[in-house]
């Protein structure tokens, strides 16, 4: 359910304000420009965002570009469910899966924050399990 929201909403709005930057930002470094220096507006994402905006635009010849670079994103949505069952119960995964402001963020807008989310699950999953061991 939580994957078919997602898509949805990509769906809905494949070209809001970041995925055009993403893809110029990746079309100006596939010509050799400098990613801080050169990309169009002033660039606020770290550099291994770039190496993906860059290898969607080549996927995006054969792939939707608004589908390819969000493909981390959705795969982040789905990572952060999976553990949020884990930790914390299904309620917890499918409150999450429902909730308008992640799909909003990630699905409509195309932002990336569940990718760090994942991370920071991540890190406090295995705080908690090194708790339970001890």
């Amino acid at each position: 359910m939580a994957l078919v929201l997602r898509l949805a909403a990509i769906l809905v709005s494949p070209n809001t304000q970041d995925i055009p930057n993403y893809h110029l930002v990746g079309e100006t470094l596939l010509q050799g420009g400098r990613l801080y220096a050169d990309t169009p507006t002033a660039y606020p994402y770290p550099p291994l965002w770039a190496m993906w905006e860059v290898a969607a635009v080549l996927l995006g010849r054969w792939v939707p570009y608004p589908l390819v670079v969000r493909l981390p994103i959705l795969a982040a949505e789905i990572g952060i469910l999976v553990m949020l069952r884990n930790m914390a119960g299904p309620r917890a995964a499918l409150l999450y899966a429902i909730t308008p402001l992640p799909i909003m963020i990630s699905g409509f807008h195309g932002q990336f924050d569940s990718l760090p989310l994942l991370f920071i699950l991540a890190a406090r999953a295995r705080h908690w399990q090194r708790l339970r061991l001890s």
